[in-house]
């Protein structure tokens, strides 16, 4: 798994803390027990075989039993140790993770920012445990669920002292023309947003797309465009306004997203901590009825 994440020997090496001969070694031994080639192996680049593609995911599910195990003895003792690995688009996250630092100091945490699309397939290849995302309207793809969701208001981001802070709200007419950023794998909503603007004669022009809300906000702070955005993603950045739109009332479902399999020890501890369990308020499938709009 190290040398599939890490596309490097050396690197994969150095994350597992043993000699790069011992880890090649132990690769060729797996290939000869499965009896096929895990790697293609390059002079620059060590990528996946098409059977590597396959055996990642069931890799990462091993791993996750083990650790499950290991867990399962550990709170015998009272202990929840391991890992937890958090995707988030704008969530702030941070009173959650104190609580459960200060609750459980032996769980090493990280935290990833991205757009929901990616997110969502980190949590299904295993990469991220638990994701902060919006819900596609369209559904989740098989092996996720949401295990808790809402829907919250979309309204303009744009620079404090940008022409539509004079308005209250703002329809969609005062926004045909202006440059718009937004992420560049979002098509649902590009196409949704399109639809909304065509409906009240207006244009919708994306002039910059970005991989993470943060430069989306960081280009708006600046005055060289302005975004569709939830108002719990600009509400503590610095140099942005936000105005809700008028009329319209467009909004976007968010959710908690976990993979549908067995969880360890400090994955449930901290969906707890939310007030969730992965079988309760399980979504497979959220569509916006108003809009259909899946922002980031």
């Amino acid at each position: 798994m190290a040398v599939a994440e890490e596309r490097h020997f050396t690197r994969a090496a150095i994350r597992c803390h043993i000699a790069q001969s011992a880890l090649s070694t132990s690769i060729r031994a797996l290939e000869r027990q499965l009896g096929t080639q895990l790697f293609i192996r390059s002079t620059r680049r060590v990528e996946l075989s098409e059977v590597g593609l396959a055996l990642l995911p069931e890799a990462r599910r091993v791993l996750a039993a083990a650790e499950s195990a290991h867990d399962a003895v550990g709170q015998c003792l009272g202990h929840v140790r391991g890992t937890l690995a958090i995707g988030k688009v704008w969530e702030a996250i941070g009173p959650h993770l104190a609580q459960y630092h200060a609750t459980f100091p032996e769980v090493q945490i990280t935290v990833k920012q991205g757009l929901s699309a990616a997110l969502v397939e980190d949590v299904r290849s295993g990469a991220v445990d638990v994701a902060f995302t919006g819900l596609h309207p369209r559904g989740l793809p098989s092996g996720v669920r949401a295990v808790s969701q809402k829907s919250v208001p979309i309204g303009i981001a744009c620079a404090s002292g940008h022409r539509l802070t004079r308005h209250k709200r703002v329809g969609v007419k005062l926004l045909s023309g202006e440059p718009f950023v937004a992420d560049p794998g979002d098509t649902a909503s590009h196409e949704a947003v399109s639809q909304l603007f065509a409906s009240f004669g207006a244009t919708y022009e994306v002039a910059f797309r970005v991989a993470d809300v943060p430069s989306m906000l960081d280009l708006v702070a600046s005055g060289l465009a302005i975004a569709l955005l939830p108002k719990t993603a600009v509400e503590s950045w610095p140099g942005i306004a936000y105005v809700p739109l008028a009329g319209t009332s467009p909004s976007c479902d968010v959710g908690v997203v976990v993979a549908d399999r067995p969880h360890s020890a400090a994955v449930r501890a901290f969906l707890e901590l939310l007030g969730t369990t992965p079988g309760s308020g399980a979504h497979g499938s959220s569509r916006n009825t108003r809009t259909g709009v899946d922002k980031t």
